[in-house]
């Protein structure tokens, strides 16, 4: 029989393993695998002739040459032990290379071409960039169509009684437009006529409607005890609430620098603008809770990534590509175990929380409707401010609505709640 070691111009598989000549590389489950060259030319032989027997003599003047004078047994030895090696195969049990006493070897395995790999790496860089393309496209439309927050700065008053101090409130005015201003997630309005009207307190709705703002900043000069004082208030125009109010005492330059960042220090914090929804006013349609980072990012790479281990099982099936699988596997359910595992957490918290809330807000004839409310419509009030709960609970208990959404969409006065997993 005549030995040609070049006949393996494709790549070709076998028992998970593939073997491409041309990159001089064996591979496992796509997985390159350490060999020496001439236990890879003793392979590639073997391969050649899959089912037949190859002498030693034959592999001795293939792998050597006639004229060459080398140690050629104990070469051929070392070779045939390194293949087995590298193919986790035993010359006891071979499942691959079988040795005929005082005859040579036989390759048990019949070779198949394997599918190219440009023709696998291909899509999967394809399939990489369109998902980093979507990634990148759903978190700039998240953060592109927030609707941002209007707030409207009204001239601060002053009440000292003297004029001089009428150009202090105004760089109190102005400088607390400019800090609000660089947040690009507020809609800041400072110049409108209906601003600079005195004693605005009593037209707080007029303003809001008006100007369709969300959040008014009203702020007052005063000398208190001899020592000049600003008052600066946040006030939520839907319900006239309060949501921060804060005295601050010093001389004006002082007050110049101090009071406009206070006050956007407190609006951030008022508004949950620490946290991931920053500058978002929250409402039924967009209160759905979305992390990019989680959602668009680690997830689709952790669901690519089991894909793709799954995908690398045609190759042949062993210990370590199964170990990948599950591996791959187990990551996915992490990752979505951890979130549920949170917001089993989170549903618990608000339970209490809500029926302590109710505990405060309902009259005292109405307590016996908390122990009534499931778990569903306690998370669908918790969006319902202190005024419009009552109502709703006697609605929701009255008509038995058990659908948090039903209930979520029943809610006028939509109360943000910033702090959901």
């Amino acid at each position: 029989m005549e030995i040609k070691a070049g006949l393996l111009l494709s790549p070709m598989k076998f028992g998970g393993f593939e073997v491409d000549t041309a990159a001089g590389e064996l591979r496992r489950n796509g997985a390159r695998v350490k060999i020496q060259d001439l236990p890879f030319r003793v392979l590639v032989v073997l391969l050649n002739h899959a089912g037949d027997v190859v002498t030693r003599d034959q592999l001795r003047a293939e792998l050597w040459g006639a004229e060459t004078f080398v140690d050629a047994e104990a070469g051929l030895n070392t070779a045939i032990a390194k293949l087995r090696e590298a193919l986790g195969d035993s010359a006891d049990q071979p499942r691959f290379i079988e040795t005929l006493p005082k005859r040579g070897y036989r390759f048990r395995e019949q070779a198949s071409p394997a599918a190219q790999r440009d023709w696998i790496r291909r899509p999967l860089a394809i399939a990489t960039v369109l998902l980093l393309l979507v990634i990148a496209f759903v978190v700039w439309r998240e953060r592109a169509h927030q609707p941002r927050v209007t707030i409207a700065v009204v001239l601060f008053h002053n009440e000292t009684g003297d004029t001089t101090f009428d150009q202090l409130a105004q760089q109190l005015t102005d400088g607390t437009v400019v800090v609000l201003a660089a947040n690009p997630r507020y809609g800041v309005i400072g110049n409108a006529a209906i601003l600079r009207t005195p004693r605005i307190f009593a037209d707080i709705q007029k303003i809001g409607a008006e100007l369709q703002a969300d959040y008014l900043v009203l702020g007052q000069v005063q000398r208190v005890g001899g020592t000049l004082t600003v008052r600066a208030h946040l006030i939520r125009v839907s319900d006239q609430k309060h949501l921060w109010a804060q005295a601050m005492a010093g001389e004006a330059p002082r007050l110049d620098s101090l009071v406009p960042q206070t006050v956007a220090d407190a609006v951030d914090v008022a508004l949950g603008n620490g946290r991931q929804e920053y500058g978002r006013m929250q409402n039924y349609s967009n209160h759905a809770r979305y992390v990019p980072a989680f959602h668009f990012v680690a997830l689709p790479i952790l669901l690519a990534n089991f894909v793709y281990r799954a995908y690398q099982l045609r190759w042949g099936l062993s210990f370590g590509s199964g170990l990948a699988v599950a591996t791959a596997l187990a990551l996915v359910l992490v990752a979505l175990y951890a979130r549920t595992f949170a917001m089993t957490v989170q549903d618990r918290v608000i339970r209490l929380e809500m029926r302590l809330r109710l505990r405060e807000i309902l009259p005292a004839d109405m307590h016996g409707k908390i122990v009534l409310l499931s778990p569903r419509q306690l998370v669908g009030l918790r969006f319902a401010s202190d005024a419009e709960l009552p109502a709703l609970v006697a609605q929701v208990t009255k008509d038995n609505i058990a659908d948090a959404g039903a209930i979520k969409k029943m809610i006028k006065d939509w109360q943000a709640d910033n702090l959901r997993a």
